[in-house]
């Protein structure tokens, strides 16, 4: 999930869906680059439960954490509906292939509009 933190705006949760291509299974940067292996769902068919819960979690480890503007948090839901957190990215990709810019896609956003909310987030902090 992404989120534009000044304003608590979170952008549409993406799930992925890869194929396994060779032993161990693991979601890496082929499995998440390369057209056909990973199936991006955006919005994720989740609950508003868990999208408000997975929303609380990113946005508590990145207040703690002592972080600021843009990021997007990590998360694994498995069959049981147990949460684990991966990771929190402060530096999210913002090529054409990359989850924040799909997410914000998702959510209406051009990536030029994307770029320009950035801009005017990172201009608020510094002030």
């Amino acid at each position: 999930m992404g989120i534009l933190l000044r304003f608590w705006e979170t952008k549409n949760l993406m799930r992925f869906r890869y194929r396994h291509t060779f032993f161990p299974y693991i979601f890496d940067r082929e499995v998440k680059y390369a057209d056909g292996l990973a199936q991006k769902i955006c919005p994720a068919p989740l609950s508003d439960d868990l999208v408000q819960m997975l929303r609380g979690y990113a946005i508590q480890a990145h207040t703690l954490l002592g972080c600021r503007g843009v990021f997007r948090s990590d998360f694994i839901v498995d069959t049981s509906g147990d949460v684990f957190f991966l990771e929190l990215n402060t530096i999210p990709g913002l090529t054409t292939k990359s989850l924040l810019p799909k997410a914000a896609e998702a959510a209406g956003y051009t990536f030029p509009a994307l770029l320009d909310k950035i801009i005017v987030l990172e201009q608020e902090e510094r002030i």
